[in-house]
């Protein structure tokens, strides 16, 4: 039996590909989750009000980041 490994990002973006096509839905990973989407969402904590005030910072000084999200 052979297997073919993939890293993590594939799969990643399989999985969000996946749910967008099977159940018609929006889905983003964690870093691409538009603001204004994340706070409609009431999904909220004191990390994720700081990775919002990163975000922002970033987006005004055109800086792309990686963020991880270890929940």
């Amino acid at each position: 039996m052979s297997f073919k490994i993939i890293n993590s990002t594939d799969f990643e973006i399989y999985c969000i590909d996946y749910h967008q096509k099977k159940y018609n839905q929006k889905s983003w990973h964690w870093k691409d989750i538009p603001i204004n989407i994340l706070i409609k969402s009431g999904f909220k904590n004191d990390y994720n009000e700081l990775l919002i005030k990163k975000k922002k910072i970033l987006k005004k000084k055109n800086i792309v980041i990686l963020f991880v999200n270890m929940d």
